[in-house]
């Protein structure tokens, strides 16, 4: 009985531990067509993981309240953790950007024994070939994902893995809807991809 109660104890201790240092937020989002994911992105591009670093920054936030049935917004500015991804372009798909490398953003991470861990965040790796389908902050000016693990993938032999704090899935995507039917649902694909962005680039 004695055994089994030291058990108990030392298992709610770990789990208070854990609690303790780090802070653990949930997100989920809709599943969108490739098309409106390009839309959604200012920028989409391929490239290699060069750096990953953490640290608490000073960034602006804005959120939204209604009041008499109007919708205000508001700015708040504070110091929260940061992720920040050092990748080297070697393709741009979408949008303009010139420069050899670029910095993109994730809100949460690690430093200092602390973590802060969002389930929609994404686990890139130091030289990792991805593909980011990302969005200018302006208040911040910095790019962050449009769609946080949504819109972040790995590449493998010309095939996109979609990026997750869980690990690596293959996700497969659907066109938008043509009337009633829904179109064949594909592999996302580097080619298939470069064929979306080109018909959309083609469109304007």
């Amino acid at each position: 009985m004695k055994n089994h109660l030291m058990k108990l104890c030392l298992q709610t201790f770990k789990i208070l531990f854990l609690f303790n240092a780090s802070v653990a937020y949930s997100a989920t989002f809709p599943d969108v067509g490739t098309a409106q994911l390009i839309q959604k992105s200012d920028l989409i591009i391929r490239g290699q993981v060069r750096d990953i670093y953490s640290k608490p920054e000073v960034t602006v936030t804005r959120y939204s309240q209604r009041v008499n049935n109007k919708k205000i917004l508001h700015k708040t500015t504070g110091e929260k953790l940061m992720t920040t991804f050092i990748i080297e372009v070697n393709d741009v798909y979408w949008g303009e950007f010139d420069n050899e490398l670029i910095e993109v953003k994730m809100d949460g991470g690690c430093y200092n024994g602390k973590c802060v861990l969002i389930s929609a965040n994404y686990g890139y790796r130091v030289g990792e070939s991805v593909v980011a389908f990302l969005k200018f902050d302006n208040d911040n000016n910095y790019y962050r994902s449009t769609m946080q693990a949504y819109s972040a993938f790995e590449e493998k032999n010309g095939k996109l893995l979609r990026k997750s704090d869980e690990g690596e899935q293959n996700r497969k995507f659907t066109s938008e809807k043509q009337g009633k039917k829904n179109v064949l649902v594909q592999e996302l694909t580097i080619d298939s991809l470069k064929k979306e962005t080109l018909r959309l680039k083609g469109e304007k």
